[in-house]
């Protein structure tokens, strides 16, 4: 059975691509546990399919064999932050060069041709850039159990502040350009903690009807 891969250097990576989206999603069936050795062959298959390379990489602690803190690549260093807990201990959090933001399901590396198959296709809608794609028409934005509204209204909301950031770095001077960082950083703080409050609120419900 062929999986929806995409091979660079052997790296097996399902991306789920969508015109203006900042969170991309997929799943990496990585050849071992080792961030050293899979990171570099990773950052240049993210590079080739979305243009950009992996600045920041973040993973639960405990679910791999090593603990580096920068990991070189093939023109830059990647960067690695952990938690000690996750909601989501088989993902990886990538944040990329251009601001974009990757999010993997991480499929072990001995996973059977089952498992590794469905975890794999389940992000195969969108193309990777090739030649092969020209012409073709890319997928709608998706965001799984929203209104198509409210999707449209979340990614709008996710290019604004993408939009602000670049202005920030953009300003020559560097006291203001830290105090307008300073200030959209307090502003995103407000609003993640917000938006973590409404997720606590909704756990036990969604706990009650299971």
């Amino acid at each position: 059975m062929s999986l929806p891969l995409t091979e660079t250097d052997s790296v097996r990576l399902s991306l789920r691509l969508s015109p203006g989206q900042l969170v991309i999603e997929g799943a990496w069936w990585p050849r071992s546990l080792r961030l050293e050795d899979e990171l570099p062959p990773l950052d240049r298959a993210v590079r080739d399919a979305t243009g950009a390379g992996i600045a920041r990489f973040a993973y639960t602690l405990g679910t791999w064999t090593d603990q580096p803190r920068k990991v070189h690549a093939a023109s830059h260093l990647i960067k690695l932050g952990w938690f000690t807990s996750g909601r989501f201990p088989d993902s990886v959090d990538l944040s990329l060069d251009d601001y974009r933001r990757v999010v993997l399901v991480v499929v072990p590396p001995d996973a059977g041709a089952a498992e590794s198959a469905a975890a794999m296709s389940a992000f195969d809608l969108g193309q990777t850039r090739s030649t092969s794609t020209e012409g073709t028409q890319p997928p709608p934005y998706h965001a799984p159990d929203l209104p198509s509204e409210l999707a449209q209204q979340l990614l709008s909301t996710k290019e604004t502040v993408r939009q602000a950031m670049l202005r920030v770095r953009g300003i020559a001077d560097a006291g203001t350009r830290a105090r307008a960082a300073a200030v959209l950083e307090v502003d995103l703080t407000l609003a993640a903690t917000e938006a973590r409050t409404v997720v606590d609120q909704a756990e036990p419900a969604t706990d009650a009807r299971a």
